[in-house]
C-alpha cells in the first residue's frame, strides 16, 4: 500500500470520526416526543449547564493553584556579582559570578496548607451542588414548556371547533337569507361571531408554533420545532401532602440553596482559620548546585538542608486577612437566615396552593362529566331533529376537558416546585415516614 493511499484512508477515516461526532451533537428532537425525553434534555448542553461547569472548573482549578504552592519548584539561579578581594586572598579577580540549580520543596507549613484545601473543597462542593441545581431547574422549565404545548394544541382544537361551528350557522343563515327567512343584521351578526371565532383561532394556531419554540429552547435545541407530543402519565394527585412543619424539618436539611449556602459557608470558616495562619512558619528541604567564576576554597559546590522560615514582622496583615474572612462568615449566616425565612414562606405558599388545585381539581372532573352528559343530551336532541345548541356544547366539553387537564399540570408544577424546596420528593418521605412506623411498632 503506497504512502499516499495511506494517507488519503487516515483522512477519510478521520473525517468520518469528526463528522459522526458532528452528528451526535446536532441530534433533533424525537417526533412523537414523551416527557421523559424532553426531560433527558435538561443534561445536555446549554448556556446555563455551560456556566455552572466553568463556574466548577473555576474553583477546582484554585485548588490546583493551591496545591502548587507546596509543589516542588526547581529553577535555575544567575548572579553577576563585583568584589574588592582583600590583599590576603589568593584568587584577585573581582568578577564573581555564579549559576546552578536550586530545589525546594516545602515539607511543613503548620496548617496552611491544609485550611486552604479545605477552603477550596468546600467551594468546588457547592459549585457542584449549584450546577445539580441547575439541571433541576431546566427539568422544571422543560416540564411547564411541554404541558404548555399540550394545553395549545387543545386551545386551538377548541377554537377550530368553535370557528367550524360558527361557519356552518353563518351558512345557514346566508342560504335563509336568499329565501328571506331572516334579516340582513341577522347575519351580519353571525358573521362578527364567526369573524371573531376565525381570529381566536388563528391566534391559538400561532400560539401552538410559539410554545413549541419556547420548548426547544427550553431543551437547547432551538429552532427544532416538534409536531407531536405525546401526553404523559400524571403521578398520583390525590397524594396527602406531609404537614408543612415536617416539610420545613427536611427542608433545611436537604434544599439545595441552603446547601450550597452551607458550603459556602464551611469554606469561609476555613478561611478564617487560613487566616490565622499567615505568619506561620515554614519548614522546607532545599538543595542547591552552583558553579562559580571566583574559586574560593569556602565554597561548598553543593548544598542540601532543612530550612525553618519564622516571620519576625507581617504589620496588620493577619488581622486584615482574618477580618476579611469573618465579614465573609457573618454575611453568608445572615443570607442563611434569609433563605430559610425564604424556604418556610415558599413551602407554605405551594403546600396551600395544592390543597387549593385538589379542590379546584374536583370540580373540573364535575363540570367536564356536566358538559359531557350536556353533550350526550344536544346530540341526541339533533338526531331526533329537534333544535338544539350540539356546536356549542363540543366546544364547551373541549373548553372544559382543556381546563381539567391544566388544573392537573398546575398540581403537578407545584408539586415538583415543593419538592425542589424540600430537597426530596413527598412520595420519599411519605415511604420514610411508613417505614419508621413500622420499625417502631417492631420495637414495641
Amino acid at each position: 500500500m503506497s504512502l499516499l493511499f495511506k494517507f488519503l484512508l487516515w483522512g477519510l477515516v478521520s473525517f468520518s470520526i469528526a463528522h459522526a461526532g458532528e452528528v451526535k451533537q446536532l441530534k433533533l428532537i424525537p417526533d412523537p416526543l414523551t416527557l421523559n425525553d424532553a426531560l433527558g434534555f435538561s443534561y445536555e448542553p446549554h448556556a446555563l449547564l455551560v456556566n455552572a461547569d466553568l463556574r466548577v472548573q473555576k474553583e477546582k482549578t484554585l485548588r490546583r493553584e493551591v496545591e502548587i504552592e507546596t509543589d516542588l519548584d526547581i529553577y535555575l539561579e544567575g548572579r553577576l556579582g563585583y568584589v574588592q578581594p582583600s590583599s590576603l586572598a589568593e584568587n584577585q579577580g573581582k568578577g564573581d559570578h555564579r549559576a546552578g540549580f536550586v530545589l525546594s520543596k516545602t515539607l511543613y507549613d503548620f496548617g496552611r496548607d491544609e485550611h486552604a484545601l479545605r477552603s477550596a473543597d468546600f467551594r468546588i462542593r457547592a459549585e457542584e451542588l449549584n450546577r445539580h441545581r441547575v439541571i433541576l431547574d431546566r427539568r422544571l422549565d422543560i416540564m411547564d414548556k411541554f404541558f404548555n404545548v399540550i394545553l395549545a394544541d387543545m386551545r386551538f382544537y377548541r377554537y377550530n371547533e368553535e370557528m367550524a361551528t360558527e361557519f356552518v350557522s353563518l351558512d345557514k343563515l346566508r342560504d335563509q337569507l336568499e329565501v328571506g327567512q331572516v334579516s340582513d343584521i341577522q347575519v351580519m351578526e353571525k358573521d362578527v361571531a364567526y369573524q371573531q371565532a376565525r381570529y381566536l383561532r388563528i391566534k391559538s394556531q400561532n400560539n401552538q408554533r410559539l410554545t413549541r419554540a419556547k420548548l426547544a429552547t427550553a431543551m437547547g435545541r432551538s429552532g427544532e420545532l416538534v409536531t407531536t407530543i405525546s401526553k404523559p402519565k400524571l403521578p398520583d394527585l390525590k397524594i396527602k401532602l406531609p404537614d408543612v412543619e415536617v416539610l420545613n424539618k427536611i427542608a433545611f436539611q436537604k434544599n439545595l440553596k441552603l446547601n450550597i449556602l452551607m458550603s459556602n459557608l464551611d469554606a469561609a470558616e476555613a478561611k478564617v482559620q487560613l487566616a490565622g495562619t499567615t505568619g506561620s512558619p515554614v519548614v522546607s528541604l532545599e538543595a542547591a548546585n552552583f558553579a562559580y567564576t571566583r574559586n574560593i576554597r569556602s565554597r561548598d559546590e553543593y548544598q542540601l538542608g532543612i530550612v525553618l522560615r519564622v516571620p519576625i514582622f507581617a504589620g496588620n496583615k493577619t488581622d486584615v486577612e482574618t477580618a476579611k474572612a469573618l465579614h465573609s462568615v457573618h454575611q453568608i449566616k445572615t443570607d442563611v437566615a434569609l433563605l430559610k425565612n425564604k424556604i418556610e414562606t415558599s413551602i407554605l405558599d405551594l403546600w396551600l396552593e395544592f390543597d387549593a388545585l385538589k379542590g379546584k381539581l374536583q370540580q373540573m372532573r364535575a363540570l367536564t362529566n356536566y358538559r359531557e352528559l350536556y353533550l350526550d343530551r344536544s346530540r341526541a336532541l339533533y338526531e331526533l331533529e329537534v333544535k338544539t345548541d350540539l356546536g356549542d356544547a363540543m366546544v364547551r366539553v373541549s373548553e372544559a376537558e382543556r381546563d381539567f387537564l391544566k388544573t392537573q399540570y398546575d398540581m403537578v408544577i407545584v408539586l415538583t416546585k415543593l419538592e425542589m424546596e424540600v430537597g426530596q420528593s413527598v412520595a420519599e418521605i411519605i415511604k420514610d415516614k411508613e417505614a419508621a412506623g413500622k420499625n417502631s411498632e417492631v420495637n414495641k
